[in-house]
């Protein structure tokens, strides 16, 4: 039976969400009420041209260097930054701050010349590494790589250095402490 239109977009973030479901309806909650307080945070943190964080599907859409408008190098840091805090789930409590992910872009060999060679960025954030990223050959090579994260990359390349040198699977994932879908 169609119930009509249940799909929604949600208020602050624009992420759409099923506004039959309880459970997503309870995440869309969670979500818009977890960037505002980032919003916040960020508003004590970050530098005063990178202000506001972007939270919403929209304003991050428009800040994308995918656009047919080229970004500066201080739009495109911004953008990286308010994308890993947003796939991160606006947790601002474990996400690194701004300054310390800001130095570490630049001093990332895989971030993009057009940031890392900006004068005004290269004056205001020397080159310093301070917190990980998820490094080449990732989707967004520019996120925070969260303690779990690296743990379970660690763990999967281990388990295939292993099978690579004939370790049976069930003992090589027992050994490295990898599982599929973990």
């Amino acid at each position: 039976m169609a119930r009509g239109r249940t799909n929604v977009r949600a208020p602050i973030t624009g992420l759409w969400y099923d506004s039959w479901s309880d459970e997503q309806t309870e995440l869309a909650q969670r979500l818009a009420c977890a960037a505002l307080g980032a919003q916040k945070w960020f508003a004590a943190h970050a530098s005063e041209w990178a202000l506001p964080l972007p939270v919403s599907v929209e304003e991050l859409g428009s800040l994308d260097c995918g656009g047919t408008r080229q970004p500066t190098p201080r739009m495109q840091l911004r953008y990286e930054f308010a994308a890993s805090l947003r796939h991160h789930e606006w947790d601002f409590l474990r996400h690194p701050e701004w300054r310390p992910y800001a130095y570490t872009v630049m001093a990332y060999e895989h971030a993009s010349e057009f940031i890392r060679h900006d004068r005004e960025l290269c004056e205001e954030f020397s080159p310093q590494k301070f917190v990980e990223l998820w490094g080449p050959g990732t989707t967004n090579p520019l996120h925070w790589c969260s303690p779990e994260k690296a743990a379970r990359d660690k763990a999967f390349w281990e388990f295939h250095r292993l099978r690579d040198e004939g370790v049976p699977f069930d003992e090589a994932r027992k050994i490295s402490g990898w599982h599929r879908g973990a």
